[in-house]
């Protein structure tokens, strides 16, 4: 897992331990399937497949999007609904997807978001100038710098870890358009030679979802909106 993504996980400044919402629903998915997981921090978000594919890790989960493509190299056990948005400082001009047009946007690198401003900007810019892409380390606070300094006239991340950041920050941004939500779902990533472990991890999440524990480490992180009912496999569509 990544260990700066918050809310999903990070590392706490004072204990220096790793905590969110990932570590939680770990924690506890390990007492319902009755094995201990062990978590392996990566300052890279790219070596989460990777790692799941070549066997150092047998569990990847770090907020990571269910997509088509990338079902042909793992599975995913999807757990969490999210949306993507761009932000920008609050005294900025900018008031919709249009405006963002001839403007520059910071995102994550090795993420599917700077294929989606693209494919917004494709979109929307039909007429002018494209949204041009900034692609920087995947963490929020970062492009959030990046905003702030002038590089960039907006960032573009997650609803989730965007609202979690921007209730943390005392610098005042606003959403600029609506957010957007196209049926992505965040799945832990599995080896795809290990479907037993895959089905393991389903069933104990699904468990979770029904005895309320699931409910409640959401809630914990103010993330309810992101609840699903029912834990899938490789249901991805972004």
């Amino acid at each position: 897992m990544v260990n700066n993504y918050p809310p999903f996980e990070f590392v706490d400044e004072k204990t220096s331990e790793l905590q969110g919402i990932d570590i939680d629903l770990a924690k506890r998915l390990g007492e319902v399937i009755g094995i201990e997981i062990k978590f392996n921090p990566t300052s890279e978000f790219t070596q989460l497949v990777p790692s799941v594919q070549t066997g150092r890790a047998d569990m990847g989960l770090s907020g990571t999007l269910d997509k088509p493509e990338r079902q042909g190299s793992v599975d995913f056990v999807d757990y969490f609904k999210t949306g993507t948005q761009f932000v920008a400082p609050e005294a900025s001009e900018l008031t919709d997807h249009a405006s963002l047009c001839g403007k520059t946007v910071v995102t994550g690198s090795g993420t599917s978001y700077p294929d989606e401003i693209e494919k917004i900007s494709a979109e929307v810019c039909t007429g002018g100038d494209k949204i041009k892409v900034l692609s920087v380390q995947p963490v929020l606070s970062v492009m959030l710098q990046q905003v702030k300094i002038g590089r960039a006239d907006a960032a573009f991340w997650a609803t989730d870890s965007t609202n979690y950041e921007l209730s943390k920050n005392s610098d005042k941004f606003k959403l600029v358009g609506e957010a957007i939500f196209t049926g992505k779902l965040y799945g832990a990533s599995v080896n795809k030679d290990l479907p037993e472990l895959r089905d393991v991890i389903q069933k104990g999440l699904q468990a979770m979802v029904e005895d309320g524990s699931y409910s409640e480490i959401l809630k914990k992180w103010g993330q309810e909106a992101g609840a699903v009912d029912q834990i899938s496999i490789n249901k991805g569509v972004a």
